[in-house]
């Protein structure tokens, strides 16, 4: 999954892939032993590693209306 994600350009390319796959594994683990949801484990697990290995996307957006700044 996560050299797919690479290849949409979602993550950053230099991600160790095995040690993020180690730590998705590792932390659903120890929080499925702790008794904690196991509905709930996959995203709280991806939305404390996402904001670390995502691209930044540089699309600016427009809001409707806007008025361009004049030349």
């Amino acid at each position: 999954m996560l050299s797919q994600l690479q290849e949409r350009g979602a993550v950053h390319d230099e991600i160790d892939r095995h040690t993020i796959a180690t730590m998705c594994f590792g932390s659903y683990f120890a929080a499925f032993y702790r008794d904690e949801s196991e509905a709930e484990i996959p995203e709280a697990v991806v939305a404390v590693l996402w904001p670390g290995i995502a691209k930044k996307t540089t699309t600016k957006r427009r809001t409707k209306g806007a008025v361009k700044p004049a030349r």
